[in-house]
Order: C-alpha cells, then sequence, then structure tokens
C-alpha cells in the first residue's frame, strides 16, 4: 500500500523546504534500530547524522551541544524517558523538527507529544520507507501520523469515570506510592528490583487511567485513597 495512505497530513508552509544538509540526531537505546534509521537517512535523504543518543538524558545533553536540525527519538529509553526528552528538546531547539519512532501508540502519549509541537509520529511496525516520506514531507512543513496512530487521534475518547483507582494493578499501586513518598524513578526501580524504563512505562500508564498529567495529580490521588499520608 502507498505511503500516502499510511498518514495524516497537516500542512503548514508550502515553502518550508530545506535545501542544506540536515543535522541529525537519533535516539533510540537499540543499537540495531539506530544504525537502521542512520543508514536509511544517508542513503536516500541528503541528510548527516550528526549524533546518536542511547539514553533520553543523552539525547538532551546531544541536542545542547550539537544544534540539529531533526531529532528521531524513541519514547522508551532508559534514565529520561522520550517524552520528557521531548519537552526538553523543544525549549532547548523550539525550531528543530522532532520525529518521533516507536513501538507505543499509547493514547495519552500521542496526545502529549502533539501538544509538545513534535512533526511526525511514526510506529516501527511500519516499514522504513515510510520514515522516509514521513520526513521528507515534515521539512517541508507537514506533520505525518502513521495509520495506527492517526486512527487513535481521530477516534473519539471512551468516557470515564475520572480517577479510576480499581483499575491500576498491584504493581502500579506499589509505583504511585512511592512517586508520591518523593522517590525517584531510579530509586523506585532500584526498590522495586525492576528497570527504570518498567517504572516509567507504569507512571505513563497511571497518567491515562488514572486521567491525570502530572506528578502531582498521581500524588493527590495517592493522599486521597491513603496510600501515603500527609
Amino acid at each position: 500500500m502507498p505511503a500516502e495512505e499510511h498518514t495524516v497530513v497537516i500542512s503548514r508552509d508550502e515553502n518550508g523546504v530545506r535545501n542544506k544538509t540536515d543535522k541529525v540526531l537519533v535516539a533510540d537505546d537499540h543499537p540495531i534500530v539506530r544504525q537502521g534509521v542512520k543508514d536509511i537517512l544517508q542513503d536516500n535523504l541528503n541528510m548527516h547524522v550528526v549524533g546518536e543518543a542511547r539514553t533520553g538524558r543523552e539525547a538532551i545533553e546531544l541536542a545542547r551541544a550539537l544544534r540539529p536540525d531533526i531529532v528521531i527519538i524513541d519514547i522508551s529509553m532508559p534514565e529520561i524517558n522520550g517524552i520528557e526528552a521531548v519537552l526538553e528538546i523543544k525549549k532547548l531547539l523550539d525550531k528543530a523538527i522532532i520525529v518521533v519512532y516507536s513501538m507505543y501508540s499509547n493514547r495519552e502519549y500521542v496526545d502529549l507529544l502533539l501538544n509538545a509541537g513534535i512533526a511526525a509520529y511514526i510506529l516501527k511496525e511500519d516499514s522504513l520507507t515510510d520514515l522516509i516520506h514521513a520526513i521528507d514531507l515534515v521539512k517541508k512543513g507537514g506533520v505525518y501520523l502513521s495509520k495506527g496512530v492517526s486512527d487513535i487521534v481521530l477516534k473519539p475518547r471512551e468516557k470515564r469515570a475520572e480517577n479510576d483507582f480499581d483499575i491500576l494493578s498491584g504493581r502500579e499501586r506499589e509505583v504511585l506510592r512511592l512517586i508520591a513518598e518523593g522517590y525517584t524513578a531510579h530509586e523506585i526501580a532500584d526498590r522495586l528490583c525492576i528497570s527504570t524504563k518498567t517504572v516509567e512505562s507504569h507512571k505513563y500508564n497511571m497518567f491515562e487511567k488514572l486521567n491525570v498529567k502530572t506528578i502531582a495529580g498521581l500524588t493527590k490521588i495517592a493522599i486521597k485513597k491513603r496510600l501515603v499520608s500527609l
């Protein structure tokens, strides 16, 4: 199926084509993914990969140091997750084109990232030719969403009782309690003998399940449900 049938396109600026060689930062914790993206950019587009990041923290540091034109970034990464990294990078480089390339298509993730100003959201289940088409499009000022992502965006939100605490798993309640007590993701991971990435995943799942968007919101619910005391 042609790549065009897999996208939702919102035109911004017909004259927004970049003629110079674009500097690209690729952020993903899997070396094979970084190499694959790097190869396809250099072989098919006029782009130069100036940096590769394994963690969200590295992505922020390299964005500050290298000032890339385009950042291709995953959501699930160690130390700092991709969503928080995107928010920081947008503060540093407001003009940079941010392309999310991830296996996750959670509604909450999509909404947060689109509100943050990303230019494209591509699922890793799509072909690499879709990635080429997406980048070519966003360089012209458009917005590209994979079909799986656009389906989520266009689908009406299901009505749900606010702060539905009962749908949390036992592990999510443990993580919620520790977040409310002020522990960092790394400290929670050490205490529960899980990875920092898993802690971040639980956190963003709770954001969606409990219909809140901040740590303060999670803490308020934890206090209300007497997981912690004031």
